[in-house]
């Protein structure tokens, strides 16, 4: 069973693009923080839809909320940290993020990230794109957010480089 813990910004960025059905077809389980689910998932109203179907919610231990408020404070938000919290402390696959600034400071901590761009990739090892679908998602999605040198390394190794050739 795949797991992942998702902030704010890939569901945003993803309901923006008109792709945000794409992820419970590609996970089995997608959850966030009590404070995202509450606070940051306000708008539009679809994401708030999908979030009543789809999003589970649950919060962080607090010596693990602190340890990483201390370590990451002033450098990511705070979503962000409670999302690193909940996927430190449990079980999960993956932590899906959209911040370049984050998904380094994240990595740096052990934290396995996936950013959203990923998912074109993602879509096609499941059948789920075809690579024309693929490349429709990225020119979408690098409008909102632009690929880091770790995702487009990421697409390398993983031998989906071509999809970024026209971006």
């Amino acid at each position: 069973m795949t797991k992942i813990v998702t902030n704010a910004a890939p569901l945003i960025h993803l309901c923006w693009i008109g792709e945000i059905n794409l992820l419970p077809n590609l996970y089995d389980e997608i959850w966030t923080s009590t404070y995202v689910y509450h606070s940051e998932l306000l708008f539009p109203r679809e994401l708030l839809d999908f979030r009543d179907i789809n999003i589970k919610e649950t919060e962080p231990s607090k010596n693990k909320l602190e340890y990483l408020l201390a370590s990451f404070k002033g450098k990511i938000n705070y979503g962000e940290i409670t999302c690193a919290a909940i996927y430190s402390e449990r079980d999960y696959n993956e932590l899906l993020i959209a911040d370049k600034k984050a998904e380094a400071y994240l990595i740096n901590h052990g934290i396995n990230v996936r950013n959203f761009l990923e998912l074109s990739y993602i879509a096609i090892l499941n059948g789920l794109f075809d690579e024309e679908k693929a490349r429709a998602y990225l020119r979408k999605a690098v409008e909102r957010c632009k690929p880091s040198k770790r995702v487009r390394d990421r697409f390398t190794e993983e031998g989906f480089d071509f999809l970024l050739e026209d971006l």
